[in-house]
């Protein structure tokens, strides 16, 4: 009985520390398991983050500097005869890009109608004296009268200047001044309102 006892004592203890020993592998196995299943759904986690993705900001505003601004030209102003007044005259005139000016002039004071012609081209002598000719588009017979250099640039007609007028306004789009080796064309529009005035501050009209 005794060894009986004993080898089933054995046989008991064996089949205890086998199933002692067995017990790990599926506490592991679950371990493992479990392991597995948070890495799992860490894993989606991380999925779920890779997946958003960032909005992209609208562009900054650029400002830009005012030296890089470029400046639009105006366009030109449109060029007519005008009238003025200037001290004691009343004056009539008609001025190019390049400068050159025709003045039809009335001193009110003593009832005088000079001609004018201004050009920054010119190099003249002070009383140097030249030939000019009016001539109208329209055909007629040029006026022809002379001229005193008061100026470099500036040339005053001193001959009948009412009959250079005249023949002036006989144009029917323009006429040409001719001073000299200088010459400038005039357009004829307005030309006759514009003087009217300047006529009539020297006790005369058209």
């Amino acid at each position: 009985m005794t060894k009986v006892n004993a080898d089933d004592a054995l046989a008991s203890s064996g089949k205890a520390n086998w199933g002692l020993a067995m017990r790990p592998v599926p506490i592991a196995f679950a371990v493992l398991i479990g392991l597995a299943a948070s890495s799992a759904s860490h894993a989606g986690e991380y999925a779920t983050v890779a997946v958003i993705r960032p909005v992209p900001l609208p562009p900054a505003k650029t400002v830009t500097p005012a030296h890089a601004i470029r400046l639009v030209p105006m366009p030109p102003q449109k060029q007519e005869w005008r009238t003025q007044s200037a001290s004691t005259d009343v004056i009539a005139s008609f001025k190019h890009n390049d400068g050159s000016e025709l003045s039809v002039i009335c001193s009110t004071g003593d009832k005088k109608l000079t001609i004018a012609l201004q050009m920054p081209q010119a190099k003249w002598n002070a009383g140097q004296s030249f030939d000019v000719m009016a001539l109208p588009d329209s055909g007629q017979e040029p006026s022809p009268s002379y001229g005193v250099a008061v100026a470099p640039t500036e040339v005053v007609l001193k001959f009948d200047t009412k009959f250079d007028v005249w023949t002036m306004a006989q144009a029917k789009d323009f006429f040409k001044l001719s001073v000299g080796d200088f010459a400038r064309v005039f357009p004829a529009a307005n030309f006759k309102t514009a003087v009217d005035p300047v006529l009539k501050a020297c006790d005369d009209h058209w």
